[in-house]
């Protein structure tokens, strides 16, 4: 009950007290009658209090405990695991390559000197016994050793297709003849050795001072029974010193995978050329 009701009913007893003892039981009811009209008037007119605000209710309700971490997003979201979603999986890497053996292209750094036969487009250091005037196809030549050798604590592989350069001064003298090769390119496997053609003195020359650089331009797609020997290049003579280079193509990669240098020299008073290389 409020203190307005309290208040209102206390008058409605007083007055009734006061109506019985002064005028009865009549007077009494009217004092009543009045009391309640009054206290209703005061129930009614007196200012409403506003009503008590109930608490919020709270739309979520947050538990934090150890079995529901709270997760702080960062910058980096990604390197993050989020509850409720499945992380990504990331393709394993590739697995590495193999590594190539790769070869290891040598030069003996003496030449040879000797005779060649040069029998169709084919160089080599003999000649079939049944070939008739082996003289003319008979060569003085001047030759480099080749080998794929071997590396220390290392495996070496085979190369395929290597051509063979002769560089004196500025001038390029490519693709040198190989022997015993019918092309102008040469296989290695491990351990084996080839010979390159450096120059030669023609065998129908007068002059044994006549020593040219062979060129071979017999390539794979070379039309078969056409001449591919050419020996138009001719060494000078009496040169005090030249730099030279013998270099190492390879075809199929596009790269020199060696280069071997050196000097050239024809003294005066001698009857053909030295080549030298470091």
């Amino acid at each position: 009950m409020s203190r307005g009701d309290a208040w209102s009913l206390a008058i409605t007893l007083i007055a009734t007290g006061i109506g019985y003892f002064v005028g009865g039981p009549i007077a009494a009811w009217v004092c009543l009658i009045a009391g309640l009209v009054i206290a209703l008037v005061i129930r009614f007119t007196r200012p409403k209090k506003e009503e008590e605000k109930k608490p919020e209710t709270p739309t979520a309700v947050s538990v934090k405990d150890s079995f529901n971490p709270q997760i702080k997003q960062e910058a980096n979201p990604s390197s993050h695991l989020h509850l409720g979603s499945e992380p990504k999986r990331l393709p394993p890497p590739p697995a590495p390559k193999p590594k190539e053996k790769e070869s290891n292209l040598v030069l003996n750094k003496r030449l040879s000197l000797g005779p060649l036969y040069l029998t169709g487009n084919i160089w080599s250091k003999t000649v079939h016994e049944d070939v008739r005037n082996p003289d003319q196809y008979r060569y003085q030549a001047i030759y480099a050793e080749v080998k794929n050798s071997e590396k220390p604590d290392e495996e070496v592989g085979p190369v395929q297709d290597i051509k063979a350069e002769l560089v004196v001064d500025d001038e390029e003298l490519t693709p040198l003849p190989w022997i015993d090769q019918h092309f102008n390119r040469a296989n290695f496997q491990f351990g084996d050795v080839k010979f390159v053609v450096l120059a030669v003195v023609l065998p129908h020359s007068r002059d044994v001072m006549d020593w040219r650089v062979p060129i071979n331009h017999r390539d794979y797609d070379f039309a078969p029974g056409v001449p591919s020997m050419n020996f138009d290049y001719v060494l000078k003579r009496f040169v005090e010193k030249s730099d030279v280079k013998l270099k190492l193509l390879h075809v199929q990669s596009g790269k020199i995978l060696k280069t071997f240098e050196g000097t050239y020299r024809w003294k005066d008073g001698e009857s053909m050329p030295t080549f030298r290389f470091i």
